[in-house]
């Protein structure tokens, strides 16, 4: 039987800050936060808020649930709902 891998934040959120073209240093002063803040979130040894969560999410084009480890998909526009067209 195969085994099923599963993200979880850390392993996602440190991808996120890896791929950034933004230091750590700039992406903490961004957020207000201090650089050793990022550092334990990306090795697991603390986790933010759900609300700094959000925020992470929102900068770096990501839907909550992804960052969070769900198995949904990463885009945070594949989430939004067109309305049917008679809709005001």
């Amino acid at each position: 039987m195969e085994e099923i891998k599963v993200a979880t934040f850390q392993e996602r959120f440190s991808n996120l800050i890896e791929s950034s073209p933004k230091s750590r240093t700039a992406i903490a002063a961004e957020f207000g936060v201090a650089k050793q803040t990022i550092s334990a979130w990306t090795t697991g040894q603390s986790s933010p808020r759900l609300p700094v969560v959000s925020s992470f999410a929102d900068y770096f084009g990501v839907s909550v649930d992804w960052l969070l480890g769900f198995d949904v998909p990463r885009d945070e526009s594949s989430k939004k709902v067109n309305p049917p067209a008679d809709v005001p």
